[in-house]
């Protein structure tokens, strides 16, 4: 399926459809996508903040040697762009509030879905940006789908907000291709970036959700966002789809 443009919806719309693919998401991951010792959980409080998906681990690390899930170790996600910066996150020098899930088990990694609400104003998208450098920094891996336009005053969208924090390296957003999806890996205080941007009309690709250094696990975007957008009233999908 490919991306709608998004801009055509009420923020009440949006957030209906944006409720939908979380659920669609969750119960994905969590029926055989992960190893057994992972679980997926939708809009769940973790310290200051309320990620869309949090995924959380039981007991003891993966080893790869468990039965269940789709976890890759080894071969690379397949998108256009791997950044890395060579140097420490800045962030670990910073004073930062460590997150934590209410039931005790460890966060590992969360999904974001940016909304218009995030590209109100400058605040709620600087709290976005915030929020996910925070978690970044702390040793979570993040996947952010930002499928909104961003103001013409930050022309580099949250990706290029966040990456100018994490880690001081520029990022130019392709005019032709204003939206994107990116994959931040936390490695042991280094950062790499799986970055895919895109653009309305294009088609939505699979992204991956680190769970550990080298394992991760793709998301299935394409599937889910046809779930939730097929559960949408029909004038709404009449109107996403002229």
């Amino acid at each position: 399926m490919t991306i709608h443009d998004f801009t055509r919806l009420h923020d009440g719309e949006f957030h209906a459809f944006h409720h939908a693919w979380i659920g669609a998401i969750q119960q994905r991951m969590n029926s055989g996508l992960l190893p057994e010792d992972y679980y997926a959980l939708a809009e769940q409080y973790a310290g200051p903040t309320k990620p869309d998906v949090l995924m959380l681990e039981r007991r003891e690390p993966f080893d790869g040697s468990r039965p269940g899930g789709t976890a890759l170790a080894e071969a690379k996600p397949k998108v256009k762009t791997i950044a890395r910066s060579d140097r420490a996150f800045t962030l670990q020098k910073r004073k930062t509030v460590v997150i934590r899930h209410i039931s005790g088990d460890r966060i590992v990694a969360m999904i974001e879905i940016a909304s218009p609400g995030n590209k109100m104003n400058r605040a709620a998208f600087d709290q976005l940006v915030k929020k996910t450098v925070s978690s970044v920094g702390v040793g979570h891996h993040v996947l952010l789908i930002d499928l909104i336009p961003s103001h013409p005053s930050v022309p580099n969208g949250l990706h290029g907000a966040i990456w100018a924090d994490l880690m001081g390296d520029p990022f130019e957003q392709p005019a032709d291709e204003p939206l994107t999806l990116v994959s931040y890996q936390s490695d042991e205080g280094v950062g790499t970036a799986y970055l895919e941007t895109t653009a309305v009309g294009q088609p939505l690709i699979d992204m991956p959700v680190f769970l550990d250094d080298n394992v991760y696990v793709n998301v299935p975007l394409a599937d889910t966002y046809a779930v939730a957008f097929n559960g949408m009233p029909p004038h709404l999908r009449r109107r996403l789809s002229e």
